[in-house]
C-alpha cells in the first residue's frame, strides 16, 4: 500500500479517536466509515484492503464498547442516587449501542454485562422497596417483594455455588417473618390476658403458619416450639378446671358425669401439640377415669372366660362365637379408656383372650372344612371358612382353603376375587398367590392369560425355579415346543441337582416326542432324588417313553415302580386315583402293542 494512502488513513483514524475522546461517538463512527470508503476506493491489493478494513471494524467495535461503558457508568451513578428509572433508560441505550457491534462474541459479552448490571439494579430497587414495606408493617407484600428479588438473584448468579446476595435476601425474609410473628404473638398474649383464649389461639396459629416462610431452619424450629408451647399452655389452662370438676364428681360418686367431663378434657388435650405437657394432661385424666372403665370391663371378661371353660368348648362353634362376642364387648370398653399404660395392658389382655378363642374356632372350622371339601359339601365348607375369616381376617391358610373350595366347586370367578384380596392382605406371599391365580385361569382353559401372569412374575424374578417351572408347563399346555424346552433347559441349568427340575424337563421332552432324551433326563431325576415327591410322575414319563421306543418290559416295570411311589411319596387321594387310571390306560396300550408284535 502506498505511503501517501497510509498517511491519509492514519490521519482519519486519529480524527476518529479525537471525537471518541470528546464522547462524540457518532462522529467518530462516521469518520471510521469514511475511512473504510477511502480504503475501498484507493487500496487496490485485495489482501491489503481486507486487512485494513478489518482493522477499522475492530476500532469501530471498540468505539461502540466505549460508548456502552459510558452509558453503564452513568447508570451506576444513577443507581447509587436511587434514580432507578433514569438508570434503566441508560441501560436500554447501552443495549441499543451494543446491538451495532458486528462481532457476535464481542456483542454477546457486552449485552450480557449490561443485562447483568440492569438486573442488579432491579434487585437493589426491590430490596429497598421490600425494606420500606416492612417498616410500614406491610409484611406480606414485603415478603412477596423479597422473594421476587430472590428469583432475580438466582437468575443473575445462576451456576455459582453460594452467593452472598442471595443469603442476604433470605436473611431479610427471615427478619421480616420474625418481626411479623413477634407482633402477632404480642397480640395473642394480650387476648389471652383478657380471657379471649380462642381468639388468642387463632393468632398463635396464624403465627405458626408464617414459620413456613423461614429459610433458616434453626430459627424456624425455635419459633415453632415457642408458638406451640403458647398454644399448649392455653389448652392446659382450659383443662385444669374441667379436671378439678371431674375429681369432685368422682368424690360424689357421680361416675357417669365424671366420665362425661373427662371426655371434654380429653377432647381439649387432643387439640394440643405433641409435647410432655400434653402427655401429662392426658395421664392425669386417665388416672382419674380409667379405673372405672376397668371396673366395667372386668365382669364382662369373667363372663367370657366362663364360656371358654365349659366342657368341649373347642368342639363347639356356637360356644366359641359366644365367647368371642363377649370378649369383643369387653374390647370396646377397653378401647373407650383414656390412653395410658393401663389401657394398653387391658387391650392386650382382652385381645389375647379373643385370639385364643378364635384360634380354637378356626382350628375346628379348618378341620370341618377339609372334611366338607373331601365330601364335596362345598357350601358347608365355604360357610364355615367365611365364619373363620370373620374371626381372623389375616389367616392366609383360610384364604387357601376358600380358594380350594371354590376351585373344586367350579366357581373360578369368585376364587379370582379371593386371590385379589389375598394379594392386598399378604404382600409377602405375592409369588405363591400369583401362581395360584394363573392356575385358576388354567382351569378356565385361558392359557394365554395364565402364561401372561407367569411371564410378568418371571420378569421380576428371572432366577426363581418355581416360577420358571410353571412357565414351562404353561408353554406345554399351549403346545409351544421351543419355549417349553427352553424353559426346561434353563431349569436344570439353574439347579442341576434338583430332581424335580429334571422331571419337568423330561415331561416336556415326552410331550414333544424326544423319547431318548426324555429317558436320559428322567433317569437323572430319579438318580438325584429317588424318593422325591414327584417320582410317581417321573416313572410315568419313563413308561411312556419306553412304550414309544418299543421297550415294553421296561415300560411295565416303570409303571409298577410308579404305583409304589404313589403310596410312599406325597400326593393326594384324587391324584393317586387319577394316576392309577392313566396307568391302566397306558398298560392296555402296551399290551395291545405286544400282541401285535
Amino acid at each position: 500500500m502506498k505511503a501517501s494512502i497510509l498517511k491519509k488513513l492514519n490521519l482519519m483514524i486519529e480524527e476518529a479517536n479525537a471525537f471518541k475522546d470528546k464522547n462524540k461517538y457518532q462522529k467518530a463512527i462516521d469518520k471510521l466509515h469514511e475511512a473504510i470508503d477511502f480504503i475501498n476506493e484507493k487500496v487496490k491489493e485485495p489482501e491489503d484492503k481486507e486487512t485494513e478494513i478489518n482493522n477499522i471494524k475492530n476500532v469501530i467495535n471498540q468505539t461502540y464498547s466505549v460508548e456502552v461503558n459510558d452509558y453503564i457508568q452513568q447508570a451506576i451513578r444513577l443507581v447509587s442516587q436511587k434514580e432507578f428509572d433514569k438508570a434503566y433508560e441508560n441501560f436500554q441505550e447501552a443495549l441499543k449501542v451494543a446491538d451495532n457491534i458486528d462481532d457476535p462474541d464481542f456483542k454477546e459479552t457486552e449485552v450480557q454485562e449490561v443485562n447483568k448490571l440492569n438486573n442488579e439494579a432491579k434487585l437493589k430497587e426491590l430490596i429497598i422497596d421490600a425494606v420500606n414495606l416492612r417498616e410500614n408493617k406491610d409484611f406480606d407484600d414485603a415478603v412477596e417483594t423479597f422473594n421476587k428479588g430472590l428469583i432475580i438473584a438466582e437468575e443473575i448468579y445462576e451456576g455459582i455455588p453460594k452467593i452472598e446476595e442471595q443469603d442476604k435476601i433470605k436473611a431479610e425474609i427471615d427478619q421480616t417473618c420474625s418481626t411479623q410473628i413477634k407482633l402477632i404473638i404480642e397480640k395473642g398474649n394480650q387476648l389471652k390476658l383478657t380471657d379471649k383464649s380462642d381468639e388468642a389461639i387463632n393468632e398463635f396459629e396464624k403465627a405458626l403458619r408464617l414459620t413456613d416462610s423461614f429459610y433458616n431452619s434453626e430459627q424456624k424450629n425455635k419459633e415453632i416450639i415457642n408458638i406451640k408451647n403458647l398454644v399448649n399452655q392455653i389448652y392446659s389452662n382450659k383443662i385444669k378446671p374441667i379436671v378439678d370438676k371431674t375429681r369432685e364428681l368422682v368424690t360424689q360418686n357421680n361416675i357417669n358425669s365424671a366420665i362425661s367431663e373427662s371426655k371434654n378434657a380429653l377432647d381439649i388435650a387432643n387439640r394440643m401439640y405433641d409435647s410432655d405437657l400434653k402427655n401429662l394432661e392426658i395421664s392425669i385424666i386417665a388416672e382419674i377415669i380409667n379405673p372405672f372403665y376397668i371396673e366395667k370391663v372386668n365382669p364382662i371378661i369373667e363372663k367370657g372366660k366362663q364360656v371358654t371353660q365349659q366342657d368341649k368348648f373347642e368342639e363347639s362353634t356356637t360356644k366359641i362365637n359366644e365367647a368371642v362376642k363377649i370378649f369383643k364387648e369387653a374390647l370396646d370398653g377397653a378401647n373407650s379408656m383414656i390412653p395410658d399404660i393401663k389401657k394398653d395392658q387391658e387391650i392386650k389382655n382382652v385381645s389375647d383372650l379373643i385370639n385364643n378363642a378364635c384360634l380354637a374356632g378356626i382350628n375346628l372350622i379348618k378341620e370341618n372344612s377339609v372334611n366338607n371339601i373331601m365330601q364335596k359339601k362345598y357350601d358347608d365348607a365355604l360357610e364355615a371358612i367365611n365364619l373363620a375369616l370373620e374371626l381372623d381376617l389375616k389367616d392366609i391358610n383360610l384364604y387357601y382353603m376358600k380358594n380350594k373350595a371354590l376351585y373344586e366347586y367350579g366357581k373360578i370367578d369368585e376364587a379370582l376375587k379371593v386371590v385379589e384380596e389375598g394379594l392386598k392382605l399378604f404382600p409377602d406371599k405375592t409369588k405363591k398367590i400369583t401362581i395360584h391365580k394363573a392356575y385358576l385361569y388354567k382351569r378356565q382353559k385361558n392359557y394365554d392369560k395364565a402364561l401372561e401372569i407367569i411371564d410378568n412374575l418371571f420378569e421380576k424374578n428371572p432366577n426363581d425355579i418355581d416360577i420358571l417351572n410353571n412357565k414351562l408347563y404353561y408353554h406345554l399346555y399351549k403346545g409351544e415346543k421351543e419355549e417349553a424346552l427352553k424353559a426346561g433347559e434353563m431349569l436344570i441349568k439353574l439347579d442341576p441337582d434338583d430332581g424335580n427340575c429334571h422331571d419337568s424337563y423330561a415331561e416336556a421332552l415326552v410331550e414333544f416326542g424326544d423319547y431318548e432324551k426324555a429317558i436320559e433326563v428322567a433317569k437323572k431325576a430319579l438318580e438325584l432324588e429317588p424318593l422325591g415327591w414327584f417320582t410317581y410322575n417321573t416313572y410315568f414319563q419313563l413308561a411312556k417313553s419306553y412304550k414309544e421306543t418299543g421297550e415294553y418290559e421296561l415300560a411295565k416295570d416303570s409303571l409298577q415302580k410308579g404305583e409304589r411311589a404313589t403310596n410312599t411319596c406325597w400326593c393326594g387321594v384324587e391324584m393317586r386315583n387319577e394316576w392309577k387310571g392313566k396307568k391302566l390306560d397306558l398298560l392296555a396300550e402296551i399290551e395291545n402293542l405286544e400282541t401285535k408284535s
